[in-house]
């Protein structure tokens, strides 16, 4: 015969049939709060992922219509002679600091060949003249081959050089000692004289002023094919004797020609600096 069974007693680690389903119930909810996180975060990926496309759509186009505008032709733009002059002014600069300059010269410690190849010409302008044009030239080129540049180059370069070469240091000593002094060059420029109403503005093809913009230099040209005489000399004369009293800092006035000086002109300069 088998042996009596024993009656089963209740396991004390058993969840009771309520709780379980209370915790079932629970988790169920938390599942479909996740699940409503994640279907949240994924629309808000999609709508992320669509504005970020949209932006990259944005951003080909602009790149795509700066290339059409970095290859597109340059807008050129015409200016006449008086006007490109007007609006560009010159600067005389040192390649190299240190290097010889003409107050170096001056002083006896530099020769010519070292100051020329260490000054140089820089030009602004009041205009954009990446395009521009006068008479038909690119205006770099055009200025560089004008009369009025030639002119400067020799102003602020050769002329210091022409008067210690002639020997008329002690009679030009004024204008010797300025031109080392020469700061910037602009054309088509005026100078006030004169206050209140006996005031005017004297008006010149180039001035040459100092780094406090005192005029040095002023200069007058006459383009015309017939001679230079003394009537168009002579308003030049009174222009620069008004100046000059005006401003101590004024060292000379020199009138150019095409073509030549009549005796007349000759004279009535000769009056003037006598």
């Amino acid at each position: 015969d088998s042996p009596p069974k024993r009656p089963q007693t209740p396991d004390s680690n058993a969840i009771p049939q309520e709780e379980y389903e209370s915790r079932i119930t629970e988790y169920e909810s938390r599942i479909e709060e996740l699940e409503s996180t994640i279907e949240e975060s994924d629309a808000r990926i999609e709508a992320l992922e669509a504005e970020l496309a949209a932006v990259r759509t944005e951003r080909d186009e602009l790149e795509a219509r700066l290339e059409a505008v970095d290859d597109s032709p340059k807008m050129e733009s015409s200016l006449p002679p008086t006007e490109a002059l007007a609006k560009t002014s010159l600067f005389v600069r040192e390649v190299s600091r240190g290097e010889a300059t003409l107050e170096d010269a001056r002083d006896g410690d530099a020769d010519r060949e070292a100051v020329t190849s260490n000054l140089r010409i820089e030009h602004h302008t009041e205009f954009e003249d990446e395009g521009a044009t006068v008479e038909g030239e690119p205006f770099e080129a055009w200025l560089r081959s004008s009369d009025t540049y030639s002119f400067v180059e020799w102003l602020v370069i050769d002329l210091f050089f022409e008067i210690r070469s002639t020997g008329a240091v002690d009679g030009l000593r004024q204008l010797y000692d300025a031109l080392p002094e020469i700061d910037r060059i602009s054309f088509e420029d005026a100078i006030a004289v004169g206050d209140g109403k006996e005031g005017r503005d004297v008006s010149f093809d180039i001035v040459a002023r100092d780094k406090k913009g005192k005029p040095l230099v002023v200069a007058e040209f006459d383009r015309r094919r017939d001679p230079t005489r003394a009537e168009t000399i002579e308003p030049f004369v009174t222009d620069a004797s008004d100046v000059c009293e005006e401003s101590e800092s004024l060292a000379g006035a020199v009138a150019v020609t095409s073509s030549y000086f009549e005796s007349d002109a000759m004279a009535a300069t000769e009056e003037a600096t006598g």
